[in-house]
């Protein structure tokens, strides 16, 4: 019982962030940035303070949880002040909602971002004017949900994320965040809605299983991830819908979950905070100011440098180990 409501409090609140937040306010306010840009501002200084909230860090997440659903009751008509207190509530409750997420395990974490992209998918397409009352039931979820979500800590602590892996998160999460804002606009290769949806919420869910069940380890994963991102932007470049819906959605799925497993092995939640600082509002926020200002094809060519970038590293690699192998 208690697994499975950690599950869904867990989907509901991503959902949130997905439909309501990500997608829903950035169309409402017609991508301008000078309106929406209190948002991550928010955001910035919620992450900060996660840490420094008074509370144990359920109480903190309640609290949380009720500012966010207060809030959406105005939604989608929200001023200034509302998207500024919005983007504190969500930025402090991300690194408490990584915390919890240390007491599932794989499974857990596989059933509620399997869950959060089926549905999420599925109604990505809803109209921004009727996502308040969705938001409302997703806030409402998450809340009633804390008490009896639970498990038993099943990771292991580890040293420090280092300068080098939170840089390398960020990039790609710069590079999904472009990428998906960019689509999300494109009304000649909108996968999601040009009847994708179905595709494109089954590879989500094989990102996901692969990245559980199968791991690679960090190095492994961060060739496979490059070569991934690599071939949604190409498959974006040729206006390859069919190729984009498959391979996109799986880069996505895949790269969440190695750095979700990443961080709830944190042992200090301010190094989770610091961590999500950079990946969740720096580099995503750089990603959605790069698409609207129209530097999608920029991103693209440094996709594909990264993606050959960890090709030759790999051929070379080889060839030196095929070289020792003879000697």
């Amino acid at each position: 019982m208690k697994t499975f409501a950690l599950i869904l409090l867990v989907a509901a609140q991503f959902l949130y962030y997905l439909l309501i937040a990500q997608t829903g306010i950035v169309e409402y306010f017609h991508s301008d940035l000078s309106r929406i840009f209190w948002l991550p501002l928010g955001g910035i200084i919620g992450t900060v303070l996660s840490a420094r909230l008074p509370g144990s860090e359920r109480q903190r997440l309640a609290g949380l949880l009720i500012l966010q659903g207060v809030i959406t009751l105005q939604y989608p008509t929200l001023s200034w002040v509302l998207l500024w207190l919005l983007g504190i509530a969500m930025g402090a409750s991300a690194p408490l909602m990584v915390r919890l997420l240390r007491k599932g395990g794989a499974p857990v974490m596989g059933g509620a971002l399997g869950l959060s992209y089926l549905i999420g998918t599925l109604l990505f397409t809803t109209p921004v004017a009727w996502r308040g009352p969705l938001g409302i039931g997703l806030t409402l979820t998450a809340l009633l949900l804390l008490p009896w979500a639970g498990g038993r800590f099943r990771g292991s602590d580890l040293p420090p994320l280092g300068a080098g892996a939170i840089a390398t998160m960020a990039l790609w999460a710069f590079f999904d965040s472009a990428l998906f804002e960019t689509l999300s606009r494109d009304a000649s290769l909108s996968i999601w809605r040009d009847g994708h949806s179905i595709e494109i919420a089954a590879f989500h869910l094989v990102g996901v299983g692969v990245a559980l069940w199968f791991p690679l380890g960090w190095r492994r994963s961060r060739q496979l991830i490059a070569w991934l991102f690599a071939g949604a932007y190409l498959s974006y470049l040729l206006a390859l819908p069919l190729v984009l819906a498959a391979v996109y959605p799986v880069v996505i799925s895949y790269y969440n979950v190695v750095i979700l497993r990443r961080l709830t092995r944190e042992r200090e939640l301010s190094r989770v905070a610091a961590a999500m600082l950079a990946i969740g509002w720096g580099a995503s926020g750089a990603g959605l100011g790069a698409a609207l200002s129209g530097g999608t094809f920029v991103v693209a060519v440094a996709a594909l440098l990264y993606g050959i970038g960890h090709l030759l590293r790999v051929s070379r690699s080889f060839h030196l180990q095929r070289a020792e192998s003879l000697k």
